[in-house]
């Protein structure tokens, strides 16, 4: 296991770093993070005879101390009309997904509708020379009965 004072002193470095020094007006959730986080370290580096035995002891406090809603968002009442106020990540991820496939180019205005005409002009010539090529060659194919007729008359 790595040393403790070590362990406070990085994560002492971390909540000053971040804006929580020690002179912070909230003293409490200071300190309660900071414990929070010394535990989180020192655990993630017991063994796993250490854990075992950090659960069994968990188990044994666990009528004196409930975790019942740590540091959980409470649920907020909203009226089912009202949308809400922050959108989950999904939501927004699905709505730029949505823009990307209905409108497959970028803001632009008329710069995208010319080249969305440019890429349909150059389709239509590429049809075009396609449809060209596939005649030409059908004008020097032969048929599969006149291949046959041909090699029945070579041998």
């Amino acid at each position: 296991m790595t040393n403790i004072e070590e362990t406070k002193n990085k994560v002492d470095h971390l909540l000053s770093d971040r804006g929580l020094v020690e002179e912070y007006k909230e003293q409490a959730v200071r300190l309660l993070l900071f414990h929070l986080f010394v535990a989180i370290d020192i655990y993630r580096y017991m063994t796993f005879a250490e854990k075992n035995k950090a659960g069994y002891w968990f188990r044994v406090f666990k009528g004196s101390f409930s975790l019942t809603g740590f540091l959980k968002e409470r649920k907020r009442k909203r009226e089912k009309k009202k949308s809400p106020l922050h959108p989950s990540y999904k939501e927004t991820e699905s709505e730029y997904k949505e823009k990307d496939e209905n409108n497959i180019f970028f803001k632009g205005g008329e710069n995208s509708e010319k080249r969305q005409k440019a890429i349909a002009t150059e389709r239509e010539e590429a049809n075009a020379k396609l449809e060209q090529e596939i005649r030409e060659r059908k004008k020097g194919a032969v048929s599969y009965e006149e291949y046959l007729k041909l090699k029945s008359d070579a041998e």
